[in-house]
């Protein structure tokens, strides 16, 4: 048959056994999520050399520091979740749900992921660009809601109201509903 495999190591004078263990270590480590960026980027755009486009580098490693983006929910029945090989009980959906995006009163955004990362930012004012994207395998209208520090001036993509200290986004004509596992993404500035 085969030798042993020893799958004990070191890392940065942290020992581990495994797999799990290795992988813990990693992901716990803010060095391996600027890697992971920097090697998709440097696949996406061929270019081992270049350092990047610096304004998308910044909000792709802000992603990576979401819990949505670590988090698994499972299939829509319910099945094991591949981030924790096990079952998510109703409460702990619940909670990956309310982390993931506002669920709205007739769950309105039921399904739906959305990113907000403010782009551009100067002494008295801003810009944001929002990602909103159907994570079901139907057809959604998305809305979602976000606090947003100070007041919009301009905004492309979308439509908003405000509620209390909240700012609700919706679609417009064209992208209000997204098809299964589609996403839409709007922006826009303000001033503080």
């Amino acid at each position: 048959m085969g030798q042993p495999i020893d799958a004990s190591g070191n890392l940065d004078g942290l020992p581990f056994i495994g797999a799990p263990e290795l992988g813990a270590l990693l992901t716990g480590d803010h060095r391996f999520w600027a890697c992971f960026v920097e090697s998709w980027r440097r696949w996406g755009f061929g270019d081992p050399d270049d350092e990047g486009d610096v304004s998308l580098m910044d909000p792709m490693r802000q992603m990576t520091q979401r819990r949505a983006f670590r988090t698994r929910t499972g299939d829509a029945a319910g099945g094991p979740s591949p981030a924790a090989r096990s079952r998510l009980t109703v409460s702990a959906l619940a909670s990956v749900a309310g982390s993931v995006g506002e669920i709205l009163p007739g769950g309105a955004s039921s399904g739906i992921e959305f990113m907000l990362i403010e782009s551009t930012t100067w002494a008295t004012g801003f810009c944001a660009d929002g990602t909103v994207t159907n994570t079901s395998d139907e057809p959604v209208v998305w809305e979602v809601r976000e606090s947003i520090s100070g007041s919009i001036t301009s905004i492309w993509n979308a439509s908003y109201r405000v509620d209390g200290d909240e700012h609700i986004f919706f679609g417009i004509d064209w992208n209000e509903e997204l098809p299964p596992f589609g996403s839409t993404t709007f922006g826009f500035c303000g001033s503080r």
